[in-house]
C-alpha cells in the first residue's frame, strides 16, 4: 500500500477462516476473523468484501452464507479503523433481488456482492425485475430463455472478437 499513491484503491475478498470442524492440513490454529479484518487494515485496504463461508465450504453443502460472522468483520473492521463507515462488502446468500436488503440489514455492511446468481439473473439488482418476475418454475424458465434471446440479439449486432469463443 505505501508503495502506490492515495487515489489508488487497494481491495481485498477475503472467506472466513477455516473453523476446527473443516479438517485442515495446515497445522496450528486457524486466524480468527478479527485477527484477519485487523491485518488487512493495517496493511492499508481500502475496501474488504468478505464472503460468508469458508474456502472448504460451498453454498450446495451448507446453503446460507453466514451472515453473522460478515456482521461481526464489519463491526470489528469499523472500530478497529476508527471509520464508522470503513467499506465492507457482504459476499454470499444473495440469490434474489429481496436478499440484497436483507443482508445490508443483517451485516449492516456497505454494499453486496453476487456472483452465481448474476449468471443465473443478470437483472438480479434490478428491484423493477424482481417485482415483475414469476418465481414459478415456467416463470423462471421463461426468464432464462429470455435473457438467451437478449444475449443472442446482442451477439448478432456486436458478434464476440473472432477466436474468444474458441474454433
Amino acid at each position: 500500500r505505501s508503495n502506490l499513491p492515495n487515489e489508488i484503491g487497494v481491495t481485498a475478498k477475503i472467506r472466513l477462516p477455516p473453523t476446527q470442524d473443516d479438517n485442515m492440513s495446515q497445522s496450528g490454529r486457524p486466524q480468527t476473523i478479527d485477527e484477519r479484518m485487523k491485518s488487512l487494515i493495517d496493511c492499508g485496504v481500502n475496501l474488504i468484501t468478505v464472503h460468508g463461508r469458508t474456502r472448504f465450504e460451498n453454498k450446495v453443502a451448507v446453503k446460507a452464507a453466514n451472515w453473522d460472522a460478515i456482521r461481526q468483520a464489519t463491526s470489528v473492521a469499523r472500530e478497529y479503523s476508527g471509520n464508522s463507515n470503513y467499506p465492507i462488502f457482504a459476499n454470499g446468500g444473495i440469490e434474489f433481488g429481496q436478499d440484497i436488503q436483507r443482508c445490508l440489514d443483517s451485516t449492516q455492511t456497505s454494499g453486496v456482492m453476487s456472483s452465481e446468481s448474476l449468471l443465473e439473473v443478470p437483472g438480479l439488482f434490478c428491484h423493477q425485475e424482481e417485482e415483475e418476475s414469476d418465481a414459478s418454475a415456467k416463470g423462471l424458465l421463461e426468464r432464462q430463455l429470455g435473457y438467451a434471446e437478449m444475449y443472442l440479439d446482442y451477439a448478432t449486432i456486436l458478434p464476440p472478437v473472432p477466436g474468444s469463443l474458441g474454433t
